[in-house]
Order: structure tokens, then C-alpha cells, then sequence
């Protein structure tokens, strides 16, 4: 019986060592930083709108980028925003300026 004891606590302890431990180790450090994200990333926004940082907009076909201009403030980068998707619905695409040239793929 003592044999069969301590092969079950070594098969225990084997599985908790390389199943457990690292799925927990995984989760704890993620929950962390999106924790740290979620502190961090109101008071960046807010920042960017009080101090008048300006907001860049930008269009993709698929993943891949197409078109960005500076919009301005917050106010008028969600009017730039609503008013080329409008362009976009109507056909009226503006003119590419990101991605024209064959170094930009992503492989």
C-alpha cells in the first residue's frame, strides 16, 4: 500500500506541475494585465480629450489599412467618422493613402 500511496501522490503532483501550475500562472498574469489595461486605458482617453491631443482616423479593407487622415478633436473626429461612412455606403471611397506598396503586406 505504500508504494501504491506514493505513486499516487507523484501522478497528483505530476499532473499539478505541468497542467494546473501553468494554466493558473497563465490566468493569474492575464487577469492581471487586463486588470492594469482596464486602470490605465480610461485615463489615457480622458487625457487625449482634455489636453487636445488629436485623433486619427482611418479606413481598412479587410485587416489591411487604407486610408487615415488626422481628424482633430473628439468632437469632430466622430463627425469625420460618421461622414465618411456615409461616403463609403454611397460608393464614394476616398483615396488610398496606407498600404500601396508591396513592403507593407504582413506575412
Amino acid at each position: 500500500m505504500d508504494a501504491a500511496g506514493s505513486v499516487t501522490e507523484f501522478v497528483i503532483a505530476l499532473v499539478f506541475g505541468l497542467v494546473i501550475f501553468p494554466v493558473l500562472t497563465f490566468v493569474f498574469l492575464s487577469g492581471g494585465e487586463i486588470v492594469l489595461l482596464a486602470l490605465i486605458v480610461p485615463f489615457v482617453a480622458i487625457g487625449r480629450i482634455a489636453f487636445g491631443k488629436h485623433w486619427w482616423i482611418e479606413t481598412r479593407e479587410g485587416f489591411k489599412p487604407y486610408w487615415e487622415e488626422q481628424a482633430g478633436t473628439w468632437r469632430l473626429s466622430g463627425e469625420r467618422i460618421r461622414k465618411i461612412a456615409g461616403d463609403i455606403e454611397r460608393g464614394d471611397l476616398p483615396l488610398q493613402s496606407l498600404g500601396t506598396d508591396a513592403s507593407s503586406d504582413v506575412i
